[in-house]
């Protein structure tokens, strides 16, 4: 999940920076619109992208365990000598964050559904008049003309009156048959989910300044008469109240939006600049997506700055011919059971995390024989050839550590956490059923 957060909030930034830098003041604005959803949308889908760089040499890795060079201890598992039970501490604080999460989420949703209703609830109860393939909707209230879906809110004694100017109906007719309610609702969905992200309320004052600029220039195509509009917005603004979920007549009325009804933008230059999105993309897919399979054994990896562990022979098909097709002569079995992937994360020389992967060719199971005694002894208490995933965490908490140094005291005498780390097995059990153990090592 952290994973998730940080690449699509990277991605956000910087193709919300580019927008900025390149798009905004450049009237292309229907590029513009989808530049902006489809930046969104791209940002979203980045974490799951995985472009993984395979190398001709292949490190002739031995177990996890033993190049991590951590010691298990045989009084480790959960049986102890005494045959007492050991039942891990639950770290509450994840269970917290996930709850406040929830309950602010939820709140959230039946706001956002209940904003939705209200649009419905007004053009229920209000007469309507079909207009363009709109529904033109009057209420007593004093309000400037807004629109929601292929709904234009208007004041009915203007409307009666004639009191409403025809650019303004063009104004608001554009919001509709170009759709941009469905732009606010897609953005203020997200919003609703990760309510916590930033970046994500800069997106919809683009994209509803967007909308604006859209509308404009279709009312000037249509008029052809810029300054008698401008003069129209200023006589509008701070009329009236303004709709989250709506397209309003007067959002941001600022200078932005008077300079682009008179600007103009070369369709070379427009071109030159939608070209500028290529290298930004494939720079990010290089750093965000990019998994290289190092050269170099796992044993090269100083123990002392390696914070996570995985073996996982959970190998997709794909992988497998990415593999043989790179290295025919090593990896020579089809079948994606026969493999493993190690997965090591760890603090390189700069002090940053970095992480590498390691693909082995055997199985847990056949390396049996190559463990140590105690390593032996600990995995004697699963089924190796069943094992599914192995994964070692260095992050023992205080608590923990005295909990356990209180059950077996001969054994862990060390009083710094850091000394120790957590080994967790995922396994199919007699059964067929998933299981897992949980294992504490001393380094």
């Amino acid at each position: 999940m952290t994973d998730f957060l940080i690449k699509s909030t990277v991605a956000m930034g910087i193709l919300l920076a580019l927008y900025h830098l390149l798009f905004e003041r450049e009237k292309m604005h229907r590029f513009n619109r989808f530049y902006l959803l489809g930046a969104l949308v791209f940002s979203l889908a980045l974490p799951f992208i995985t472009v993984i760089t395979y190398v001709q040499e292949v490190p002739q890795a031995n177990t996890i365990i033993e190049t991590s060079q951590l010691v298990m201890s045989p009084e480790v598992p959960y049986s102890t000598a005494k045959g007492t039970i050991y039942k891990p501490i639950t770290n509450c604080i994840p269970y917290l964050a996930w709850s406040v999460y929830g309950v602010i989420t939820f709140l959230l949703a039946i706001r956002f559904i209940k904003n939705v209703l209200s649009f419905f609830r007004k053009a229920k109860d209000n007469p309507t008049i079909n207009i363009e393939g709109a529904k033109l909707v009057l209420l007593d209230e004093k309000i400037l003309p807004h629109t929601f879906l292929n709904y234009i809110f208007i004041n009915r004694e203007e409307y009666e009156t004639n009191s409403i100017e025809n650019e303004l109906y063009t104004h608001e007719l554009t919001h509709v048959k170009q759709k941009h309610t469905l732009d606010i609702l897609f953005i203020e969905a997200l919003k609703t989910i990760f309510w916590f992200n930033p970046l994500l309320y800069f997106y919809k004052k683009a994209i509803q300044l967007n909308h604006e600029f859209l509308a404009d220039e279709k009312v000037i195509d249509t008029t052809a008469n810029t300054v008698y509009y401008q003069n129209l917005l200023l006589e509008k603004a701070n009329v009236g109240t303004t709709f989250s979920m709506a397209s309003n007549l007067t959002f941001s009325l600022t200078k932005k939006r008077f300079i682009m009804m008179t600007k103009t933008t070369s369709s070379i230059k427009a071109g030159l600049l939608k070209l500028a999105i290529a290298p930004v993309i494939t720079v990010m897919m290089m750093l965000l997506c990019t998994e290289t399979i190092a050269q170099e054994k796992i044993s090269d990896i100083p123990a002392d700055k390696i914070k996570t562990l995985n073996v996982n022979k959970k190998i997709s098909q794909k992988q497998v011919d990415s593999l043989r097709k790179a290295n025919p002569s090593v990896y020579k079995s089809k079948n994606p059971a026969d493999y493993s992937q190690t997965k090591v994360s760890y603090t390189d020389k700069k002090g940053k995390i970095a992480t590498k992967s390691f693909f082995e060719n055997d199985t847990l199971a056949a390396k049996k024989d190559n463990l140590s005694s105690q390593i032996k002894n600990a995995l004697s208490f699963v089924p190796v050839d069943k094992i599914k995933t192995m994964k070692i965490s260095k992050d023992v908490t205080q608590q923990q550590l005295d909990s356990i140094k209180q059950s077996t005291p001969r054994v862990y005498k060390s009083n710094n956490p850091d000394d120790y780390g957590k080994m967790t097995v995922e396994y199919t059990d007699e059964t067929g059923n998933s299981a897992s153990r949980l294992f504490f090592i001393e380094q």
